[in-house]
């Protein structure tokens, strides 16, 4: 890759970022592009959201995805299409004169990783969390034909935030208190199972056991794919497989609105997957 003069600028903008795969599968799609770009990590924390993004546009940048912990205070400095501000978090901005478009393509790549798990419309979904990563989820599970959305969260006043705004938009959703009964107990009835906290980002263990068969995501990616959300839900008799895919998926969605370009995201991913050296990225 030649760095020129000329050469564009994009980005990943997080806290933590520097195990971010982003820049690995996004340089290969500039590449496959011809475009004249460059994709990079920016360390940021969430009380220089707002001065960060400023500064990047200023300099030119011409587009970023967002992760951990900015998607839903992103909002509050882009100017969001309708499907984020339904989402209620952004995670891709593409550049304008006037400031920074925000959208969310996370929806697209948890869609594109509960279909290829197993997912079908009518499935009850048990999701862990209601921050911008589980309300991608959510969202991306009710457009794709859930019939109930279950919502599992530490704090139980963001859940039940997340739980009345899928209600008003129609669909049948509840809460899940945050103790091993409940969840072993609604895992058990549920047909998908989605991990959308920050849980095992560092390694920590996912403190539920979890029952039934069917399958279930982890939003949290790790070289292996093997967070322990996905060892207890394969212990549990699950197809399940970490965020990896759905990752390449939401990366694909974001350089198709830089670029207009639609690259090849299966492809990226097996690729990605065996230069990890994952042999089975799903069990």
């Amino acid at each position: 890759m030649r760095i020129e003069g000329t050469t564009r600028v994009l980005g990943v903008v997080g806290d933590p970022v520097a195990h971010s795969l982003s820049p690995r599968f996004q340089n290969n799609f500039i590449a496959s592009a011809g475009v004249d770009a460059v994709y990079v990590a920016f360390p940021c924390p969430l009380a220089r959201l707002g001065e960060a993004l400023t500064g990047l546009h200023a300099a030119g940048v011409l587009g970023l995805n967002l992760t951990v912990p900015h998607k839903e205070a992103a909002l509050s400095h882009v100017q969001p299409d309708a499907l984020a501000r339904r989402v209620g978090a952004v995670n891709t901005l593409v550049r304008s004169e006037t400031g920074w478009l925000g959208t969310n393509t996370d929806v697209q790549g948890v869609r594109a990783a509960v279909q290829a798990l197993g997912f079908r419309a009518g499935d009850t979904v048990l999701v862990f969390g209601a921050g911008g990563a589980a309300r991608a989820a959510v969202w991306a599970l009710a457009e794709a034909g859930a019939a109930r959305v279950l919502i599992c969260n530490r704090t139980q006043k963001r859940a039940h935030a997340l739980v009345q705004a899928l209600r008003s938009e129609g669909v049948a959703a509840e809460i899940v208190p945050w103790d091993e009964k409940n969840v072993r107990a609604q895992s058990a009835q549920s047909a998908g199972l989605v991990q959308a906290t920050s849980l095992g980002l560092h390694g920590e263990p996912f403190p539920f056991a979890l029952a039934g068969a069917g399958w279930a995501l982890d939003l949290v990616y790790t070289p292996t794919g093997e967070t322990d959300f996905v060892r207890k839900a394969k212990l549990a008799g699950r197809r399940a497989e970490d965020g990896l895919r759905m990752l390449v998926y939401q990366g694909a969605a974001s350089f198709a609105h830089w670029f207009g370009v639609h690259p090849d995201a299966e492809h990226a991913y097996a690729e990605l997957a065996a230069s990890l050296g994952r042999m089975e990225a799903v069990a």
